[in-house]
């Protein structure tokens, strides 16, 4: 007999520019050739609409900026040689801002991470911007991963976009995203973004492997007894499981 399955109802509708790159050299650089990793934003700026509606007919409407892009690769992260991957966007009313900060795998110990920026104007223009990163000493979350709640970033040693992590939305033994306040020298108001956080080599650890069941379902295994209490809304969790 299947599981009882908590069933949402969703519409999504995305509406934005298909952005253009103005590729430069410092962008080339930074993107090896020979790597088989490929993102691609694909609307870029964008403004969304969700209608959201759960089996005991309480709904959501969500209006307001969007974003989408891919990733593509014919071999999984780790193999990448991505030792830690933290990226995060900003959306100001005329300007998207995107930033990506790699340690590599294969980098000595102390060196400083790769470090690049784009800027997106209310046309899909996109350009690189070659950045460096001051971080402050990392902290540690309760399953292990590394976490900067502020830091800066940096075009040509001056401050391009300093980020705020604030809201925690995601938290796991490999993974993070919160929400972000995000400041820069070009405009006086703050503007809402996101940050996400990745470690490839703790996907799928065996001492995290209980845990990360109890939250994610499966139709190739049994799933945890536990998934009831994590899937679906706050509402009934009990009485699911």
């Amino acid at each position: 007999t299947p599981e009882p399955r908590v069933q949402v109802d969703a519409w999504i509708t995305i509406t934005g520019t298909i952005p253009e790159t103005a590729p430069s050299p410092a962008s080339r650089q930074s993107q090896p050739a020979q790597s088989p990793h490929l993102w691609t934003p694909l609307l870029l700026p964008a403004s969304g609409r969700a209608d959201l509606r759960l089996e005991n007919n309480k709904t959501f409407k969500i209006q307001g900026r969007a974003y989408h892009d891919r990733n593509h690769s014919p071999v999984h992260l780790e193999a990448l040689g991505i030792q830690t991957w933290l990226w995060g966007r900003a959306s100001w009313p005329n300007m998207e801002r995107i930033f990506y900060v790699l340690w590599s795998s294969h980098q000595a110990e102390g060196t400083p991470p790769m470090c690049i920026g784009f800027e997106v104007d209310s046309e899909g223009q996109m350009q690189p911007v070659p950045l460096t990163v001051d971080l402050p000493p990392a902290e540690k979350t309760l399953y292990g991963m590394l976490h900067w709640p502020d830091f800066l970033l940096l075009s040509d040693g001056q401050p391009w976009m300093r980020v705020q992590q604030d809201q925690r939305v995601d938290h796991g033994p490999f993974y993070l995203r919160h929400f972000t306040t995000n400041r820069a020298p070009d405009f006086v108001t703050p503007a809402h973004g996101t940050c996400e956080t990745i470690v490839p080599s703790r996907i799928d650890l065996a001492i995290h492997r209980p845990l990360v069941k109890m939250r994610v379902s499966a139709e190739q295994r049994p799933n945890s007894v536990w998934l009831p209490l994590f899937e679906g809304s706050g509402e009934g969790r009990v009485t699911r499981l």
